[in-house]
C-alpha cells in the first residue's frame, strides 16, 4: 500500500469517532490502525475535558499529552484556545446580523452566560460586545454617504 500524504489526521469523538453509544467500532479502529501504520498521527479533538477523553485515548493507545503537544505545534495554540477562536468569531457573525440579544448569542455560541461571553469577547478585542456591534452599526451607516 503506498504511504499516505496525509501527516494528522484529527478526529472529534461524538458522532465521528464513536457510534450513539460512544464506542469506537471495530471497522473504525481497523481504519485507524491501517492509518497509523503508515505513518498517520492520530489526533483526538473535543471540548471535553481532559479527563472525558482519557479513556478513548487510552483504549486508541495515544497520550493525551502528545495530543497536546501535536495540536499546539502545529496551530500555535491549544484545542480549547482554537475552540475559544472559533466561538468568538461566530459571536462576531451573529453580533453584525443584529437579530439576536446578547443572551441568545451567548446560548448558540456555547457560552455558559451572557456575562461570560462579554468577559471572553473584551478579553480578545479589547471592546465589550454591545460597543461592537454599535461600531458595526456606525460603519454600515457612514458607508451609505
Amino acid at each position: 500500500m503506498a504511504r499516505s500524504n496525509i501527516r494528522v489526521l484529527a478526529l472529534d469523538l461524538d458522532g465521528t469517532l464513536t457510534n450513539d453509544e460512544k464506542i469506537v467500532t471495530p471497522r473504525t479502529r481497523a481504519a485507524l490502525d491501517a492509518a497509523a501504520a503508515q505513518g498517520v498521527t492520530i489526533v483526538l479533538a473535543s471540548g471535553r475535558p481532559t479527563a472525558g477523553i482519557l479513556p478513548l485515548a487510552k483504549e486508541l493507545g495515544l497520550s493525551v499529552r502528545q495530543v497536546q503537544r501535536l495540536m499546539k505545534s502545529h496551530y500555535g495554540m491549544t484545542f480549547r484556545q482554537m475552540q475559544m477562536e472559533n466561538k468568538l468569531e461566530l459571536v462576531c457573525r451573529m453580533l453584525e446580523e443584529k437579530e439576536n440579544s446578547l443572551e441568545q448569542i451567548a446560548e448558540r455560541a456555547g457560552f455558559s452566560s451572557a456575562d461570560y461571553l462579554g468577559y471572553c469577547f473584551k478579553q480578545k478585542y479589547g471592546i465589550p460586545p454591545g460597543k461592537y456591534r454599535r461600531k458595526e452599526e456606525d460603519s454600515v451607516s457612514w458607508q451609505k454617504y
